[in-house]
């Protein structure tokens, strides 16, 4: 067989600059040409870099909306101005979706949803939807646009409607959330308001049944520098919450909540260590609503779902008022998606505002970890350290 051969040639002059030249944008999705030149991450006359267009590309990729997208710089040209094509084509952006899953808390679920990832343009996003399980059903919408304000300040609105049951009492509740948020310092920032119109029927006697409004303005930051959203092995993360309800906004009760969460990851080669403790406290006492309930997969495992804490005689749970709720968990990968675990868990709940010295809530267990494309499949057994008796809990979907 013959040799085949292929001779480069390579013509370099020395200290000799090129430059970008014309930007020629061929667009076929409903964006405008300023936020697509806001993604460009170089402008005619700036000096050529090609790390500059792979920039670029990986900008525009991040929109979800192109099947197909070329970035190509033209060296046909003698000149020291290189143009640049830049062909965008318009993939499918809008989806149907359906679910189905179980877990011990809420049982069998089932989740459809209708989501347009470019509703009237511009990269806003329409989602519809709803979600059953067998205590009951909610119907959600939401609306984002992340370029509200020029390029830097997002709204989302988020409005629901619930029809739920749960271990105290059942309630139907609209609900909504608009939120402004803002990069500050790489750290997202949240303000908005929020409105909650619930119809109450109450399990408890000191609790009356009755229909609430509760209006509020908050504030939440961010920091998350966990490696994986889905599966962290790595990292850190915390928030801070703030709401406070006013009858200056129309709300019923004055009221003052804030929640901080922090949760930390770290494996060492095969072992995963992970911890997370949520703090949260109310100023005062509200409808049942409004409480902290602690207990379930997600929460304290030594207990069903919402039941630590102080109970009436037909065991329907108080809840809190003020709510430390820890986990401390080593995991140990046996085989490729398998890991066992270990875990001890710790929860406060009191009926007093401000209070963090109640009584604690400790259990401990161990379980089993498979872990899939949208998260782990989690096999728990938890043991109360006072009551006796063990609690088995089942779900997808990462604790930490």
């Amino acid at each position: 067989m013959d040799e085949y051969k292929v001779e480069l040639i390579y013509i370099i002059t020395k200290n000799k600059l090129q430059y970008f030249g014309d930007i020629n944008i061929q667009n076929s999705a409903n964006l405008t040409q300023e936020l697509l030149q806001k993604h460009i991450e170089f402008k005619k006359g700036d000096i050529y870099n090609s790390r500059l267009l792979d920039k670029t590309y990986e900008n525009l990729y991040n929109f979800g909306i192109y099947k197909t997208i070329i970035v190509e710089p033209n060296f046909n040209s003698n000149s020291d101005f290189i143009p640049v094509n830049i062909k965008l084509e318009e993939g499918f952006f809008k989806e149907n979706s359906f679910g189905f899953g179980y877990d011990t808390d809420k049982k069998f679920r089932f989740k459809a949803q209708h989501k347009n990832e470019n509703f009237l343009g511009d990269l806003k996003q329409f989602t519809v939807g709803t979600k059953v399980n067998s205590e009951g059903y909610e119907l959600y919408n939401n609306i984002f646009d992340p370029y509200f304000i020029k390029d830097n300040i997002s709204l989302n609105n988020d409005i629901s409607y619930e029809n739920m049951d749960y271990t105290s009492y059942s309630q139907k509740k609209i609900e909504d959330r608009l939120t402004f948020s803002k990069e500050i310092f790489t750290l997202p920032n949240s303000v908005g308001f929020l409105a909650e119109h619930s119809t109450i029927k109450s399990d408890l006697k000191e609790y009356k049944s009755g229909t609430y409004l509760l209006n509020s303005l908050f504030y939440e930051i961010k920091l998350d520098r966990r490696d994986d959203s889905l599966n962290p092995k790595d990292g850190y993360f915390l928030s801070f919450y703030i709401e406070d309800g006013s009858k200056f906004i129309g709300s019923e009760y004055d009221y003052l909540k804030t929640v901080s969460d922090l949760k930390y990851i770290k494996t060492f080669d095969n072992l995963t260590a992970s911890f997370k403790t949520k703090i949260g406290t109310l100023d005062r006492d509200l409808p049942i609503f409004k409480h902290f309930f602690a207990g379930g997969a997600y929460s304290n495992r030594g207990y069903a779902y919402e039941k630590v804490g102080v109970k009436d005689s037909d065991d329907n749970p108080y809840g809190g008022l003020s709510m430390i709720d820890s986990s401390l968990e080593f995991e140990y990968n046996i085989y490729k998606n398998i890991g066992i675990v270990t875990f001890f868990d710790s929860t406060m709940l009191s009926l007093e505002s401000n209070n963090f010295n109640d009584k604690f809530y400790n259990s401990f267990g161990f379980g089993a970890r498979y872990y899939t494309p949208i998260g782990p499949f989690r096999v728990d057994f938890g043991f109360p350290k006072d009551d006796g008796g063990f609690v088995f809990h089942i779900g997808i979907g990462q604790v930490f």
